[in-house]
């Protein structure tokens, strides 16, 4: 194994171990405290800012842990980039000012999305509340704006080497990138907030569709459903080999040879 491919197993390694840890807070907050989880029924009330403000603190917790948990195995790429743009010496503190403007971006974009989810659970019932989010999330899938996003997630700045430029073209990298992810990844992201206590099972399928989402290649921006056709594919053609397999090997061989008209002869 060369030094290349050790610094991206590396990168593999820790942000898959990242995001297993948060999936691990994730689910004892779950059994432990279940009134502190992000998807738990939240307070109505005739002021809906001062009871959203109230429970703020709680609300980005757990928004922070449901972004590691669901976007860490993600960022592989990125910080992979940013490590081979970077010198020796520079290599972890430009991977942390990438994550630093990432983050600190998608948390911004954390609160309006809460505040939205927020909204939509205290003035509409529950069944309606998740079925229209679902919806709008399949709506977006469909969209050439999300395509265009999609796209975009792709596309990795260069990195100076030396001064306050590398630090800054770092950061600048990780806000950009968490742009783009938030048009791609935000209505699936709140998704699983409107599924009571299932939504943890929600969130893995999600993560699983947004990890096989980002394997697309890049296509025109158009109208048209989005779907992990690759991973689609792949799984398809790997269960077809598999069944082959497993048919051939078990089938009962009562006939060794094949006669010259055609007739079999038994063994």
């Amino acid at each position: 194994m060369n030094p290349t491919e050790r610094r991206l197993l590396l990168v593999q390694v820790g942000a898959n171990s990242i995001a297993i840890a948060a999936w691990i807070v994730l689910i004892a907050r779950s059994v432990l405290q279940p009134e502190a989880c992000c998807s738990a029924p939240l307070p109505g009330g005739r002021d809906l800012s001062q009871a959203y403000f109230v429970q703020i603190s709680a609300t980005l917790i757990d928004w922070a842990l449901m972004l590691v948990a669901m976007m860490a195995p993600m960022l592989s790429a990125p910080i992979f980039h940013v490590t081979q743009r970077s010198l020796a010496r520079r290599r972890v503190r430009s991977a942390t000012l990438f994550v630093s403007g990432y983050f600190f971006t998608w948390m911004i974009a954390g609160g309006f999305l809460s505040y939205f989810v927020y909204g939509v659970k205290t003035t509409s019932g529950a069944w309606f509340s998740s079925a229209l989010i679902c919806l709008l999330t399949f709506v977006w899938q469909c969209t050439p704006a999300k395509r265009m996003c999609l796209n975009r997630c792709h596309a990795h700045s260069e990195i100076a080497a030396f001064g306050l430029r590398a630090d800054l073209d770092s950061m600048r990298f990780g806000l950009n990138h968490a742009i783009w992810c938030i048009g791609t990844c935000w209505a699936i992201m709140i998704l699983p907030e409107f599924f009571g206590s299932s939504h943890l099972l929600v969130m893995a399928v999600m993560t699983g569709f947004l990890a096989a989402e980002r394997l697309e290649h890049a296509e025109p921006p158009r109208w048209g459903l989005i779907l992990p056709k690759r991973t689609m594919r792949y799984f398809a053609e790997y269960h077809r080999k598999v069944i082959k397999r497993t048919g051939t090997s078990s089938a009962p061989q009562l006939f060794d040879n094949v006669g010259e008209r055609g007739q079999m002869e038994p063994r």
